[in-house]
């Protein structure tokens, strides 16, 4: 599921989204759960193994929509037991009280979009994060790290968008 929203376009993505203003977040869920609603008569008996929640920058989502779109997914689908539940977000905004909202709507996977390591590289794409962030929160955020999740997964997916990327390199 698509959730187009971002603090600031990045120049390196390909997928659609917007900088307008996140209050018509709830609005975009709404008509997301009209769609899901017509999809699901197409797939009457489908259980769904996965889930996933990208974006765009879906930790910008204020928390009642995050709620919203969980309940629509399971309202109008089955899902399979054990299926992963993946929500997308950019690490600044992984906080105590977001963890405990994907956590409480069954979220087991976060996907940490870090575009690169290399603070040059960063300003380059103009990227929010610089690359001692990540690893900050993760020290420092207490419950606020992706390990907290009940399933104890934690994934960063790098972004191999940046110019003359080659090799993973944390420097």
């Amino acid at each position: 599921i698509h959730i187009p929203f971002c603090q600031q376009r990045c120049i390196y993505c390909d997928f659609y989204s917007t900088t307008q203003s996140i209050d018509k977040a709830l609005a975009y869920v709404h008509a997301t759960e009209n769609e899901m609603r017509h999809r699901s008569k197409e797939l009457p008996t489908t259980q769904l193994s996965s889930v996933y929640i990208g974006g765009g920058t879906p930790s910008l989502l204020p928390h009642e929509a995050i709620r919203q779109l969980f309940s629509a997914v399971r309202t109008n689908f089955t899902l399979s037991e054990g299926a992963e539940i993946t929500f997308e977000a950019n690490p600044d905004d992984i906080t105590p009280e977001l963890i405990d909202v994907l956590i409480s709507v069954g979220v087991n996977r976060i996907s940490l979009g870090v575009q690169s390591f290399n603070d040059q590289q960063l300003q380059l794409l103009r990227a929010i994060l610089s690359r001692h962030l990540p690893a900050w929160r993760h020290q420092h955020g207490g419950d606020a790290n992706p390990s907290n999740l009940s399933s104890k997964q934690e994934e960063v997916d790098k972004h191999r968008k940046e110019p003359a990327a080659t090799s993973f390199s944390p420097t």
